[in-house]
């Protein structure tokens, strides 16, 4: 009779993703990204009221699993040498843009002290 908490942790599991794995077959079938299917069953859940469902604990640990996922998908398509053949295509603006703000805080916090 132990294994009964082990189960009911389970079940919000297994049912959230069974509801990605549609979502993401759904989205596919609409030539959509799963991500965006992702971000509308986010959306969809949240206007349905899941915490009625399951513990907030319980979602907010899924979510910060679900970004770790997310950010480790991102990471094992990033390629350096990607990039490198398309930063000569990026304009010369777009590099100042993206530089400028980190040096302006830098700047603007030593000169605060």
């Amino acid at each position: 009779m132990t294994d009964m908490p082990i189960l009911a942790a389970l079940v919000p599991v297994v049912v959230l993703l069974a509801l990605g794995i549609a979502t993401a077959i759904g989205s596919r079938a609409l030539g959509l990204s799963p991500i965006v299917g992702y971000i509308a069953l986010g959306i969809g859940l949240k206007v349905v009221g899941v915490r009625m469902v399951f513990e907030e604990a319980t979602i907010s640990i899924l979510a910060e699993l679900g970004v770790v996922f997310l950010l480790f998908d991102v990471g094992l398509h990033f390629s350096l040498k990607h990039m490198r053949e398309r930063a000569g295509t990026s304009s010369p603006s777009g590099r100042c843009r993206s530089s400028s703000p980190p040096s302006y805080w830098g700047s603007l916090a030593c000169s605060a002290g």
